[in-house]
């Protein structure tokens, strides 16, 4: 019998040929099936990771939310120089764990910048205070205004918006605070050190400038505003 030319020119049956097509198919599709298995757990692990990340946000959200409203509806008391006591307690006893919720706010502009400065400026707000520095006549008022700011920046990183305007004004603000409260101290401490000399006049001009601001508030402006609302607030 004479041989077929696929077995003259190769030797190999056209049979096997056939076995060996399906089978390099076959491993293809086992292929595709595991690549399209590895891709949806992983879109899978995808979305876990986002939801939890959403919620701790939200968490953080709601912090500023409850802090607000603590601030709007919490009477500081009469004592000047404990207006901000109460409101820096109750800071202090919620504020620990939020710089963590705040480091997943990434990839939305300045979102977690701002949530972070408006955190510190909130911590640092009844020390500003003391220092004639302090956002607002009133220390009630700096806090509300930084909670909802804060409340409204993460808002805004949720629904993938901008900063409002008015939260940026309020961050700008804090910034500021913190700068000159951070330079006031930083100017105290190398006051302490013999070494380090400064002009007169760039001495003059701090200790002045400081010390005016703070008793203003303490003794004119805070106790003209109380006699006012005792004799006219409605």
């Amino acid at each position: 019998m004479y041989a077929s030319a696929a077995e003259v020119d190769t030797g190999i049956a056209p049979s096997v040929w056939v076995a060996i097509v399906v089978a390099v198919i076959a491993l293809v599709g086992v292929l595709v099936g595991q690549a399209i298995t590895l891709y949806n757990a992983r879109a899978v692990r995808r979305n876990e990771q986002t939801k939890t990340v959403r919620d701790e946000v939200q968490k953080l959200m709601l912090v500023f939310f409850d802090f607000a409203e603590f601030a709007q509806s919490t009477y500081p008391g009469k004592k000047i120089a404990e207006q901000a006591d109460l409101y820096d307690e109750e800071w202090g006893r919620v504020a620990g764990p939020l710089a963590a919720m705040a480091a997943n706010m990434a990839g939305r502009g300045r979102h977690r910048d701002a949530a972070l400065t408006l955190m510190d400026g909130l911590g640092l707000q009844a020390t500003a205070y003391r220092e004639g520095e302090s956002i607002g006549d009133w220390p009630r008022v700096g806090y509300v205004q930084m909670a909802w700011a804060g409340f409204e920046t993460v808002a805004a990183w949720l629904r993938g918006e901008r900063i409002p305007r008015h939260s940026r004004r309020v961050v700008r603000a804090a910034r500021r605070m913190r700068s000159t409260v951070n330079a006031e101290y930083r100017w105290r401490d190398l006051q302490q050190k013999k070494s380090h000399k400064t002009g007169v006049v760039r001495s003059a001009w701090r200790v002045s400038r400081f010390r005016v601001r703070g008793k203003w508030k303490a003794w004119v402006a805070t106790p003209a505003r109380s006699w006012w609302d005792f004799l006219f607030a409605p």
